[in-house]
């Protein structure tokens, strides 16, 4: 069970359920969900993904203007990538996707109330249900 579809959720998701174990992936959102993020994904993040994100790329950044409190800018400008963009919500649903597609379930819950933790499970309790899972 992985608590949050995000995509540090999914990545935990996908790794456990493409390694054959059977992963349960709770959410109290829909996806595709609005999101308040630029949507951009440095580089460092896409080469630590599982897989592509070419299909939900906008735009790959190779120059930046930093600038500071001042005022004074610096314009910084690569041949390599240091950056794509990504509109987040479609990110976010891409993600959850490739996640679904490598063996994860997906199920919608309501806000969590608590969690339950003994030696060798966790329960969570929602608004409508408990969920136990072994660890």
């Amino acid at each position: 069970m992985v608590v949050g579809a995000g995509p540090a959720g999914c990545a935990a998701a996908y790794d456990l359920a493409a390694n054959g174990k059977r992963v349960l992936l709770l959410d109290k959102c829909e996806f595709p969900r609005p999101k308040a993020c630029a949507g951009g994904l440095t580089m460092k993040t896409v080469k630590a993904l599982r897989y592509s994100v070419e299909p939900v790329t906008r735009e790959v950044v190779r120059r930046i203007v930093l600038e500071n409190d001042g005022g004074s800018a610096t314009l910084v400008k690569t041949r390599q990538p240091i950056c794509v963009m990504t509109v987040r919500a479609e990110f976010d649903a891409y993600c959850l996707r490739k996640t679904m597609e490598a063996g994860a379930i997906f199920r919608r819950i309501g806000a969590l109330k608590s969690v339950e933790a003994s030696a060798d499970s966790v329960v969570l309790v929602t608004e409508s249900e408990s969920l136990r899972a072994r660890f």
